[in-house]
């Protein structure tokens, strides 16, 4: 599953597809962000497995998608495309997504 990720640094809203990013319960959670590994980063990187509906979503994979998607976005606006599918296939062969290959999102 592809994704295009979109964030505007000066407002810190991110849009995964073209819709804005919300928060637990629907709720606006920005400003979001991005570029580091820190617990606020950690924020946007759930949000974005969460909205994506990956599966069997525990700390393990939420901290590999942080430091290998999140932290890696340059500090200003950007747009990038992320292969969900491949990602996580390499998580579950590095044993961070123990039992997510029944379930790659598709």
């Amino acid at each position: 599953m592809k994704v295009t990720i979109q964030g505007e640094w000066k407002t810190g809203r991110v849009y995964v597809d073209g819709e804005l990013l919300l928060g637990p319960r629907g709720m606006l959670a920005f400003p979001y962000l991005w570029g580091s590994e820190s617990y606020e980063c950690a924020v946007l990187a759930l949000a974005i497995l969460v909205q994506c509906r990956v599966p069997r979503l525990g700390c393990k994979l939420l901290e590999a998608f942080n430091r290998d998607v999140v932290a890696q976005l340059p500090q200003t606006d950007f747009k990038v495309e992320v292969d969900l599918g491949e990602w996580l296939g390499k998580q579950v062969s590095r044993g961070d997504a123990e039992g997510a290959e029944k379930e790659t999102p598709s």
